[in-house]
């Protein structure tokens, strides 16, 4: 992303803390979809559990996309991450699902989302 002029840290939700969703100006928030069709589709327990203890009360209109990588159907997988985003008074710019094996056609995506700030 330094090509387009954009510093970028990546965080596992395992390590990411709440000072450091605080300092950045924009927050992409990304998960595999883990469940079945019959048992329901959701981000991983650890970006669940970053949704619920490590995102700010207060996003402050911080804009934040929400991806997912899923490898039969996304269902509502990122409903969580609209919830807490909007809960938190956070900006979401967009919530995008893609399969697993299109990760330039994730990325196009994510980019020109970003390009939209």
């Amino acid at each position: 992303m330094k090509s387009l002029n954009h510093d970028v840290i990546v965080k596992n939700a395992l390590t990411a803390k709440a000072e450091q969703v605080s300092d950045c100006d924009l927050l992409l928030v990304g998960t595999p979809v883990h469940g079945y069709i019959l048992f329901g589709q959701r981000p991983t327990k650890e970006v669940r559990e970053f949704l619920e203890q490590q995102l700010p009360q207060d996003l402050g209109e911080k804009p934040v996309i929400g991806f997912a990588t899923y490898l039969f159907f996304p269902a509502g997988a990122l409903n969580p991450v609209k919830k807490a985003v909007e809960a938190r008074n956070g900006k979401l710019l967009d919530l995008i699902a893609e399969r697993r094996t299109k990760k330039k056609a994730l990325m196009d995506k994510i980019i020109a989302c970003v390009d939209q700030i």
